[in-house]
């Protein structure tokens, strides 16, 4: 539950008038063993805190680290945009004025979390958490929603701005996909055939092996298929050989659409 979290100066001043002695700390981690935490208030909890034998209230703050948040222009290189198909200068000019206006908001100097921990003589401790995070909001349907998104999904945002242009771009990425699976078959095809090293392969075991030097000594068709077929490429190399074998071996030399519905 969101609550109001005090400045430092208005908790130092609730902390005197209560008698507390407090002293803030770098870190606090309320969820080890040792620590209890309790549903309460601050003005619940510092009363409670004079009534047992407590010896040193310590406080911490968090706050939004701003730079969890920036969207950096390597990601467009490392999460698998199309960058030819994108106006990079445009999208650019977008992520620097994004992380610009992420950088000058100032609810990042504002904590989304107060955690007091009262330390007893014994060592064990009792903590409250007072929250008020300004990251996150529920919308009329009760859902949450967050004031910034994680790098990666802001930067899906900024190249895809709406739906449809999404979709358009995924329509895209598979017309392309298709076209080149195209052009590999017909490159497969007719080096297997013309390729008199294939052609004496006439049975599974030196089809095996002939897969085997396919791999180390065509480096280039490797690569395309690697591209297409990541998952199972060396298995789409044997399925290619055998597929071809059976083709040429029924008299088929010339490539054509029969053959690449076939592959």
């Amino acid at each position: 539950m969101k609550q109001v979290i005090p400045d430092e100066a208005s908790l130092l001043a609730i902390c005197t008038q209560h008698g507390i002695i407090s002293a803030k700390a770098s870190d606090i981690d309320s969820h080890k063993k040792a620590f209890i935490v309790l549903d309460q208030n601050i003005d619940e909890f510092l009363p409670f805190l004079k009534s047992i034998k407590y010896t040193v209230l310590l406080y911490t703050y968090y706050y939004h680290d701003v730079n969890d948040y920036l969207i950096s222009e390597v990601s467009l290189a490392t999460d698998d945009y199309d960058l030819a198909t994108l106006n990079l200068e445009d999208i650019k000019q977008k992520i620097c004025e994004y992380n610009t206006n992420l950088q000058n908001d100032a609810r990042f100097k504002e904590p989304y979390l107060l955690v007091l921990c009262g330390v007893l003589e014994y060592g064990r401790c009792f903590c409250i958490e007072v929250t008020d995070d300004w990251m996150e909001s529920t919308n009329e349907s009760g859902e949450t929603v967050y004031a910034y998104e994680e790098p990666s999904d802001a930067l899906h945002q900024l190249v895809y701005p709406t739906e449809e242009d999404y979709l358009k771009h995924e329509d895209e990425q598979l017309a392309l996909a298709i076209q080149k699976e195209e052009e590999l078959k017909k490159v497969i095809f007719e080096f297997l055939v013309k390729d008199p090293k294939f052609r004496i392969c006439t049975n599974a075991s030196l089809r095996s092996q002939y897969a085997t030097s396919f791999i180390v000594y065509q480096p280039t068709m490797v690569q395309k298929i690697i591209e297409l077929y990541p998952n199972n490429w060396r298995r789409k190399i044997h399925y290619f050989i055998e597929s071809v074998w059976r083709l040429y071996k029924a008299g088929e030399t010339k490539y054509n659409d029969e053959i690449k519905n076939i592959l």
